[in-house]
């Protein structure tokens, strides 16, 4: 439906893989969930909102990046490229690409994960699409 909304691949933020997580960090050596997102698109041309997050808990946290998904995303019922992928009860996101995951996760820094390896941990997935 939505060709590659940011006109990159995977290869394009290959370097991102295996960064550590840092709750608020935005890079270069570091990432937290959002942080992930916003270099990515930033990468595709795209800036999106971003948060000064470094004081607040990760439930804070997870609430502003539901906010962000309201605001500004349309929830779409399939994954997309790019799109992004919520856990609604938990408040994490990553972004989808073909059947996996880009995303900071606490313990295992910046990974691609199957799909269905992150819907195993985060039941409650939901996509949305970024509206420019």
């Amino acid at each position: 439906m939505n060709p590659n909304l940011l006109g990159i691949t995977i290869a394009d933020v290959q370097d991102l893989i295996g960064k550590p997580y840092v709750h608020g960090a935005r890079g270069p050596d570091a990432f937290d969930c959002w942080g992930v997102c916003v270099e990515v698109y930033r990468r595709g041309g795209i800036a999106l909102p971003d948060y000064a997050v470094e004081h607040l808990t990760h439930a804070q946290t997870a609430d502003l990046v539901r906010g962000v998904a309201v605001d500004h995303g349309d929830w779409i019922a399939r994954p997309e490229d790019w799109c992004f992928v919520f856990d609604r009860r938990g408040g994490h996101v990553g972004l989808h690409w073909r059947g996996s995951v880009l995303h900071a996760a606490r313990t295992l820094g910046c990974v691609v994960q199957n799909m269905a390896l992150f819907e195993a941990t985060h039941p409650s997935v939901a996509f949305a699409r970024w509206r420019a």
